[in-house]
């Protein structure tokens, strides 16, 4: 399986690439829109190869293009994504960015990720994303990060 990494920090992209490879998959990466004028791919109406060729994307809601506040935003890259029905782990620096409704196959995780629950992460939705192309009724079981924290994941 293939877990596309959109992450512009390269220290965090260097710690989670082996986390995720470790784990058994596949990693594509990619460092997101980027300057001079933050396009990206992902935002054209060629569309992005590397997202179409991912099982499943680890997507940073905090690109480059969003600290630098112009070409394309996270947001956008983020509903390309699951205008791929792809499912998505979103790191996020905020409690409350995306709450997720059932059905849409997200995990909200805090930025910087624990280890253990990136992973399980990955695992909880590409199984979900597995029974949901075998026509399984789906159900996603809870999630619970180190610290006692729930990850928001929907099935």
């Amino acid at each position: 399986m293939k877990v596309l990494l959109v992450e512009s920090e390269d220290r965090l992209r260097d710690r989670l690439i082996p986390w995720v490879r470790e784990a058994g998959f596949e990693v594509l990466t990619c460092p997101g829109p980027q300057g001079p004028d933050f396009d990206c791919a992902g935002a054209s109406r060629y569309g992005c190869p590397l997202g179409e060729s991912a099982d499943l994307i680890v997507l940073d809601l905090e690109l480059e293009s969003d600290l630098m506040l112009c070409g394309v935003a996270a947001w956008e890259l983020f509903h390309y994504y699951r205008y791929l029905d792809k499912p998505v782990v979103v790191l996020t620096g905020f409690d409350d960015a995306i709450q997720p409704l059932p059905g849409d196959r997200i995990a909200v995780l805090r930025r910087p990720p624990d280890r253990d629950a990136l992973v399980e992460a990955i695992r909880v939705l590409l199984l979900i994303k597995q029974l949901h192309a075998l026509g399984e009724p789906e159900s996603a079981p809870d999630l619970l990060v180190p610290g006692g924290h729930r990850a928001h994941l929907a099935s």
